[in-house]
């Protein structure tokens, strides 16, 4: 997790988090900014916009298969590494070209914002890593992990999780091949304005694709290389190709649990958003924290000479604390193509 660091220049205890003064509420909804499937390809290769899996139940009872096979923890620092939060603006710049960042404060993946909210609730389940950069007064948060993918092996302590997913759901038309589908949504988090990112594995609706054109057609963005342009061609994919077999992979142990030895007699549906409003009440505080948190990561950010820092959290210690570097070698968050495109050049240094 240390790799690349170079100096602490501070630290925050997570006992000694306040509390931000603004409320944190979800009732003035969101903005939907791109969506985008990932396609099994040996090329990288994105279809824009993109649908999630669409629920289709099987009848019950089922007994599926054990998992075995390639698992995405990151797909897009899988398949750009360079620039992680790139297959996203390209994404906006086709289905949305006039957005622009300049008055966003965090763009961020949800499982940065989660270890960050455990962060604040004085928890952390995993040690984590995050590299930090701001553009203009925009500050990125790039998910870090030991490996961007991980084998499951098909053996005795798999589990059915992924085999249940496919066989529960199917892929919309045209995006037969997809391996993942991902959104950025824009939204405000206690008074910063937020762009994040996440993945959706199903949805209900039968109409689930409303950013396709009226012809059903899907422009596919593929990436070369990891240090091109993401538009490198704009081309129809017709062909579906075998899943990338990367070099170097972690194999992770796959504990098995919750399954009837892959046999499902029962599935049950929990509608979470009629559940937000009681959540953030019990959570305000913790939310709270949360929002000064960013705040000030991001300010502490802007104030380093490259504008990039890296904060790593050890689970073990105690107390609780999130330590912030400076990291050894400039890196860039973005191509500046992109960055010329998104920001105005009033905005920010």
């Amino acid at each position: 997790m240390m790799k690349g660091t170079a100096f602490q220049i501070s630290t925050f205890q997570s006992a000694e988090l306040e509390p931000s003064p603004t409320p944190v509420s979800s009732k003035d909804g969101f903005e939907l900014l791109c969506t985008y499937n990932w396609v099994s390809s040996k090329a990288p290769t994105v279809y824009v916009p993109g649908a999630p899996p669409v629920w289709t139940p099987v009848k019950l009872p089922t007994t599926l298969v054990k998992d075995s096979r390639i698992n995405f923890i990151d797909q897009d620092a899988f398949h750009a590494p360079t620039y992680p939060f790139e297959p996203l603006f390209e994404a906006v710049s086709l289905m949305n070209p006039s957005v622009r960042f300049n008055d966003v404060d965090l763009v961020a993946n949800r499982n940065s914002l989660r270890k960050l909210l455990n962060f604040a609730m004085g928890r952390a389940h995993e040690s984590f890593r995050m590299d930090l950069h701001v553009v203009k007064n925009t500050l990125f948060i790039t998910r870090r992990e030991k490996s961007a993918c991980e084998f499951i092996y098909g053996h005795q302590t798999s589990g059915f999780g992924h085999s249940f997913e496919r066989a529960f759901t199917k892929s919309p038309p045209e995006l037969e091949d997809s391996s993942s589908h991902h959104r950025a949504i824009r939204y405000s988090l206690g008074g910063l304005n937020c762009v994040v990112r996440f993945e959706v594995d199903t949805c209900c609706e039968e109409n689930n694709n409303p950013e396709a054109p009226e012809n059903g057609s899907v422009d596919a963005i593929s990436r070369r290389n990891s240090d091109s342009s993401l538009v490198d061609s704009l081309a129809k994919v017709s062909t579906a190709e075998s899943d990338p077999k990367p070099p170097k992979c972690h194999y992770t142990k796959i504990i098995r649990r919750g399954h009837d030895n892959g046999t499902f007699r029962k599935v049950e549906h929990t509608n979470a958003e009629a559940h937000f409003l009681d959540w953030e009440n019990k959570n305000q505080k913790e939310l709270r924290k949360l929002t000064r948190l960013i705040a000030d990561i991001r300010d502490l950010t802007m104030k380093t000479k490259d504008k990039a820092c890296v904060v790593v959290c050890n689970h073990n210690v105690r107390p609780l604390t999130l330590k912030v570097f400076t990291p050894m070698a400039r890196k860039g968050v973005l191509p500046e193509k992109l960055i010329n495109q998104f920001w105005d050049e009033s905005t920010g240094a």
